[in-house]
């Protein structure tokens, strides 16, 4: 008797570049830069590992610069990453989208990184990302208002005691602070990015533990019009999605594995 299969599926964020971009298209960007790299070490670096472990000769294939862990680090870093500096800057007095733009031109602009660039001469407060599928510059104006996500102070905990299971299960506190209120500490702030990299940590710990398929989108064109197919804007995406390195890597070595007892027919 086989035993119960549970099958979930995942839409994922549609990347997002904005005449302007700010804290939404961020969160949104880092979590296909996380999921990318799920599909990149799944895909790619793990098939590649095993490939050679068969013998089949894929060295000489370069995914080197298929991984986009630089861009990753940067955002989610501890201390130091862009979301914890956002964070720390909601909490000290008069805190302010300017002191978040220098502490973060600091940390990352004076020295050379792989992943940020200072930004544009026509924002005030921007910044730039080298996100996998492309350089992408965000406004930093709001950011701490947008992070705090101000609302009543007694809403939180009437939404949390609601009649209704799905504001609950909404509005419920994070591991973070269930853990700062278990040590008597009282309930550390905790913005939208903390509770958005939370949530994101834990959806991919449970793809990690899964068995997972991928089915790759592509936009035609630009006009979102049928029958019209632009070669340049395809092999763009394809490029930056890692699909044609992962097509270069099944056609020097197998495109699927089975068990051995499985290919016995037992």
């Amino acid at each position: 008797q086989l035993a119960p299969l549970s099958i979930g599926l995942l839409d994922i964020f549609g990347f997002e570049i904005f005449e302007l971009n700010s804290l939404e298209q961020l969160c949104i960007n880092f979590a296909n830069e996380k999921l990318q790299g799920l599909f990149n070490q799944v895909m790619v670096l793990h098939a590649q590992q095993e490939s050679l472990k068969e013998g089949i000769p894929v060295a000489q294939l370069d995914f080197s610069g298929l991984d986009n862990a630089p861009c990753r680090e940067l955002v989610e870093a501890r201390p130091g990453g862009l979301f914890a500096l956002l964070e720390d800057e909601c909490q000290v007095p008069k805190g302010s989208d300017e002191g978040l733009h220098t502490k973060v031109h600091t940390a990352y602009g004076k020295v050379p990184h792989p992943a940020y660039k200072r930004g544009s001469t026509r924002l005030r407060l921007g910044f730039t990302l080298v996100h996998y599928a492309g350089e992408v510059v965000y406004d930093m104006a709001g950011f701490l208002e947008k992070n705090k996500d101000r609302g009543p102070v007694d809403a939180i905990p009437l939404l949390r005691n609601s009649s209704c299971a799905l504001l609950r299960v909404a509005f419920a506190p994070t591991k973070a602070e269930q853990a700062a209120m278990s040590a008597k500490k009282g309930a550390r702030f905790s913005g939208v990015v903390a509770k958005f990299g939370s949530q994101l940590a834990e959806l991919t710990k449970h793809l990690k533990a899964s068995s997972l398929h991928f089915i790759r989108c592509f936009k035609p064109n630009a006009a979102l019009r049928p029958k019209q197919f632009e070669h340049d804007r395809v092999a763009a995406q394809l490029r930056c999605n890692g699909v044609l390195q992962t097509c270069l890597l099944m056609k020097a070595g197998f495109p699927d594995r089975l068990p051995f007892a499985h290919a016995l027919g037992q």
